[in-house]
C-alpha cells in the first residue's frame, strides 16, 4: 500500500473532510482485490482530492471484507519505462512515474545519469551570484515556507486553468494536519534569505513521494524547482529509499528521470451517472479528434505543465 491508504493520512482525512462524523480505517474489496481506505458512518470513502490512487493490500480478499462496486484510480500494474514508451496507457488509466533507485551502487553513479546536470550546475551557480547563497532544508519548520507553497500551489492552479484545489478549506486543513502527525515532509531551497521553491512530500515505507512543487515564479529563470528536486533526490538515494515516487500525472520531465511506470485508473464496475459522464465525454472527444483540436489541446497541456514544472 502507498501512504494515501496508512493510519495518519486517514486520520488526517477524516478530521479535515468529515469531523464529528463516525470515522475508521476500513478494507474493502473488488475485482478480487483488497484495499484499505476511510469508512464514514459505515460507507467507504473510495476517492478524495489529492488522493492520487490507491494500491492492494491484498491480492485475495479475506472474508469480512465489504464489497464495492469499484475504486476510482487504483494501481493496475507496473511496468518499465522502455515498455511504457512502447505500449502507453490503457484506455481510462494514467502514469504514475518512479524512480527506483535499488541497484545503483552509489549516488555518484546516479547523479551522472540526472539529466539536465551541466544546466542545472550552471543556474544554481546563477542564482547564488545574482540572488544569494543557496541553502537547502531537508524539512522545514518554518510556518512560512508550508504558507508559501500553498500560496504558489494555488497561483500555479489558477494559472494554468486547472481548479484550485486549496480554495477550499478542507483541502487545507488536510496538509496542515499531515505536517502536523510528521507524515509530510517540506522540503526547501533558500537563495539567501529568499525562499526560492518549496516542496510537500511524503515518505513511507522506504517510498518517497514526490507531492507538491512549487516555486516562486519571479525567480523562474534559475530554475529553482529543478535544483530542490535534485537536492531531493540526493537526499532520497542518500537516505536508503526505495523509490522516487513522482505520483499521478503525465508530465514530461517526470519521465526525464523515471525508471518505472506504474499504471492507475479505474478498477470495478462505476455508477450509472460515473459512467453517463464519460459516455458523454467520450463524444466531445470524438468530435475535438475529427476536428485535430484534441492534439492541439493535449500539446497545450503538456506544455503548460512543463513550463510550470520547470521552475
Amino acid at each position: 500500500m502507498n501512504f494515501f491508504s496508512s493510519d495518519p493520512f486517514l486520520h488526517a482525512l477524516a478530521a479535515a473532510r468529515f469531523s464529528g462524523r463516525r470515522c475508521e480505517p476500513a478494507l474493502v474489496s473488488v475485482a478480487g482485490q483488497v484495499f484499505r481506505v476511510l469508512s464514514v458512518d459505515g460507507t467507504p470513502v473510495t476517492g478524495a482530492p489529492f488522493v492520487d490512487f490507491l494500491e492492494p493490500a491484498a491480492a485475495d480478499p479475506p472474508t469480512g471484507v465489504r464489497p464495492v462496486a469499484w475504486i476510482p484510480v487504483a494501481l493496475r500494474g507496473t511496468v518499465t519505462l522502455a515498455e511504457w514508451k512502447g505500449a502507453g496507457a490503457p484506455p481510462e488509466c494514467e502514469p504514475c512515474p518512479y524512480l527506483d533507485w535499488r541497484g545503483t551502487p552509489s549516488w555518484e553513479e546516479a547523479a551522472a545519469r540526472l539529466p539536465q546536470q551541466t544546466d542545472t550546475r550552471r543556474k544554481g551557480r546563477k542564482l547564488e551570484a545574482e540572488v544569494g547563497p543557496i541553502r537547502y532544508v531537508a524539512d522545514d519548520p518554518d510556518p512560512a515556507a508550508f504558507q508559501r507553497c500553498l500560496q504558489w500551489k494555488s497561483r500555479q492552479y489558477r494559472a494554468t486553468g486547472v481548479g484550485d484545489g486549496f480554495a477550499d478549506r478542507r483541502n487545507v486543513e488536510l496538509f496542515e494536519r499531515l505536517r502536523d502527525t510528521g507524515l509530510l515532509t517540506i522540503s526547501s531551497l533558500y537563495a539567501g534569505e529568499r525562499l526560492a521553491a518549496v516542496h510537500f512530500g511524503v515518505l513511507h515505507e522506504g517510498r518517497f513521494a514526490s507531492w507538491i512543487p512549487a516555486y516562486d515564479v519571479e525567480l523562474q529563470k534559475y530554475s529553482p524547482g529543478r535544483l530542490l528536486q535534485h537536492a531531493m533526490m540526493e537526499d532520497s538515494f542518500r537516505r536508503g529509499d526505495t523509490e522516487f515516487d513522482f505520483l499521478i500525472g503525465d508530465e514530461e520531465y517526470k519521465y526525464l528521470y523515471a525508471t518505472h511506470v506504474r499504471i492507475a485508473g479505474p478498477v470495478g464496475t462505476p455508477p450509472l451517472k460515473v459512467r453517463a459522464r464519460k459516455a458523454a465525454k467520450g463524444v466531445a472527444r470524438a468530435a475535438l479528434q475529427s476536428t485535430g483540436l484534441l492534439d492541439h489541446a493535449k500539446q497545450l497541456k503538456r506544455w503548460l505543465r512543463d513550463r510550470r514544472q520547470s521552475g
